[in-house]
């Protein structure tokens, strides 16, 4: 119900554009995923090259989640909501293993690869 709610909120909107770029083979990718927890915000770091991914849990459940990382990165970190870090993320391949209680909100921190990593479905620029 989340999800029809956000979609009916804020519905995709389409522009003009090479829907190929950047999007890989199939025109259309995720870059962040997870079934349990809502995906809320993607954004640069306010200091450092990580890159901050917040999700919610917004049904009272509690349990473990798995963030599908559909980019590569380097190292995760669980952040508190100004981005301090507090402790190592567990992934397990491309993902990241996030514990959840009901209600809460989960700061999640990526540092960026090194420069030079291929990165699947975009073009080098």
């Amino acid at each position: 119900m989340t999800a029809e709610a956000l979609r009916f909120n804020a519905p995709l909107l389409l522009g003009e554009g090479d829907a190929g770029a950047g999007a890989g083979a199939s025109g259309s990718r995720s870059w962040f995923a997870c079934d349990e927890l809502m995906v809320d915000t993607v954004k640069p770091a306010e200091d450092g090259d990580a890159v901050i991914v917040r999700l919610y849990e917004p049904h009272g459940a509690r349990g473990t989640a798995r963030l599908r990382v559909g980019v590569p990165f380097a190292d995760a970190w669980l952040a508190n909501l100004l981005e301090d870090r507090l402790g190592a993320a567990e992934v397990d391949g491309d993902g990241i293993v996030i514990p959840f209680r009901p209600f809460e909100i989960v700061t999640v921190a990526l540092s960026r690869p090194p420069l030079g990593t291929k990165v699947p479905g975009l073009a080098p620029s």
